[in-house]
């Protein structure tokens, strides 16, 4: 039975089937048709919304600018009318201003003012440690000078009572300059010291020597063997010295002149206070003055005169000798007569033309005198330059006085070049050595040397 069935359901009619075929063509067809209209009538909505959305979008964009300017422009309105509204009161404006200004001023004048309070009460402190520190400096600073000044007076003190001459004039000097306190320590001593040496010398003009042992003969000595001995011999003691100068002085065959200059010598430059009270006493035979050893002015104004009145009488009975011009000459100068001084001095350059020590002499005293309206630089150099004995400086003396007046016409460089090689020449003793060294500094201050100003010794 369904076989029979399947026969007859598959057993349509030709036209029939080929009717159905052809309809659903038709439909697929119309279908396609459709689902491509679909699809562009959707490409175009989406192009159509794509371009007003555009266009709705720029036209926000320009409402939205529109508005804001809008909004500005009412509120410049605004503002121009509140400023409108200040400006037409000017003195009500001024009066604000100014009471603003006030306000400010006031409140930063007090903070100033309040400031500097401040700072004035810190500076008043810092002022006041500071002083209290340079009290406590000064007082610790003159402490310590009191100190040395007394440990050098006491130093002093006790050179001179071992004979010291040196410390005795220092000693002497301090009684004009120090305070009270030390003058009670120091003219004690300076007392004590005279009548020691005043009564040690009592029996002085009794003394006698014995002259083998030094190797002299008073009756026959020449005057410079004399010197030679007082000069040179190390193992004399101060008595002996003094004795053998006594002994010349006894001898009248000697020229009172020579005596005169050696004693003015020693007075000068002795060191020791025995010697130099001794010599006194030896002197005092002829000036007949009779001081201790603070006379050594006195006597030295004694002598000179003595000199100068002696040389004087020479001259007017031999005008020709330079040697003794020379002399006179130096008299005046240590005297202070630096017109007669410089008058003798070239009568003496004069008369003795090839006198190297003379000419070195007189060009020191160019360069160096005391006197400014005296000095002359180049008159010294005129007199040292064409001599060999200086250009070659083999003297220490002639060298330190080329120097001096190289530095008198401010020639420093080559001041220093002979004051350095003058003391590099023998002969020199350790006090003149000092003052050499003494006067290089001056030249290498660019300063020059002038005798008498104490900073320059």
């Amino acid at each position: 039975m369904s076989e029979s069935n399947e026969k007859q359901g598959s057993g349509r009619h030709p036209c029939e089937e080929r009717r159905r075929t052809e309809e659903e063509l038709h439909y697929k067809e119309l279908l396609a048709y459709f689902k491509n209209l679909v699809w562009a009538l959707g490409i175009f909505v989406t192009i159509a919304v794509t371009i007003a959305g555009v266009i709705f979008h720029k036209d926000l964009g320009q409402l939205k600018n529109d508005a804001a300017s809008e909004a500005l422009k009412a509120a410049n309105r605004a503002s121009q009318e509140e400023i409108d509204q200040i400006f037409k009161d000017d003195t009500h404006l001024q009066k604000f201003i100014e009471a603003t200004m006030t306000t400010i001023t006031e409140r930063r004048f007090a903070a100033v003012t309040n400031k500097l309070a401040v700072v004035e009460v810190e500076l008043d402190s810092i002022t006041n440690a500071i002083a209290l520190e340079q009290t406590i400096l000064e007082h610790t600073q003159k402490t310590l000078a009191d100190v040395n000044q007394a440990a050098d007076i006491s130093l002093a003190i006790i050179q001179a009572q071992n004979d010291d001459r040196k410390a005795f004039d220092t000693l002497l000097g301090l009684t004009k300059s120090v305070p009270d306190k030390y003058k009670h320590t120091i003219i004690p001593a300076l007392r004590a010291t005279i009548d020691r040496l005043s009564l040690e010398d009592v029996d002085f003009p009794t003394r006698t020597l014995v002259w083998d042992n030094v190797h002299l003969n008073p009756a026959t000595s020449l005057f410079v063997d004399f010197i030679a001995v007082i000069n040179t011999n190390d193992t004399l003691s101060s008595l002996e010295r003094a004795l053998i100068v006594k002994g010349l002085a006894e001898q009248s065959r000697f020229p009172i002149n020579q005596k005169l200059e050696l004693y003015k010598e020693i007075i000068v430059n002795t060191t020791s206070l025995e010697m130099l009270r001794r010599t006194f006493k030896i002197v005092d035979a002829d000036a007949h003055l009779n001081l201790n050893v603070l006379g050594a002015e006195m006597y030295l104004r004694w002598i000179n005169g003595q000199l100068i009145t002696n040389y004087s009488n020479i001259i007017r009975t031999n005008t020709n000798d330079g040697e003794v011009f020379e002399k006179r000459a130096i008299v005046y100068k240590d005297v202070g007569d630096y017109q007669r001084a410089f008058v003798d001095m070239r009568e003496a350059i004069r008369l003795e033309t090839n006198s190297i020590e003379a000419k070195n002499n007189f060009a020191w005293w160019l360069a160096t005198c005391p006197d400014s309206s005296r000095r002359n630089g180049r008159e010294a150099l005129s007199l040292l330059e064409p001599l060999q004995e200086f250009t070659n400086a083999t003297v220490w003396n002639y060298a330190g006085t080329i120097a001096a007046a190289y530095a008198e016409v401010g020639d420093f460089e080559n001041a220093i070049r002979f004051q350095t090689k003058s003391l590099m020449l023998n002969g020199m003793s350790d006090d003149d050595r000092a003052k050499a060294n003494s006067r290089l500094e001056l030249y290498k201050k660019k300063q020059a040397y002038h005798e008498g100003k104490k900073s320059e010794e």
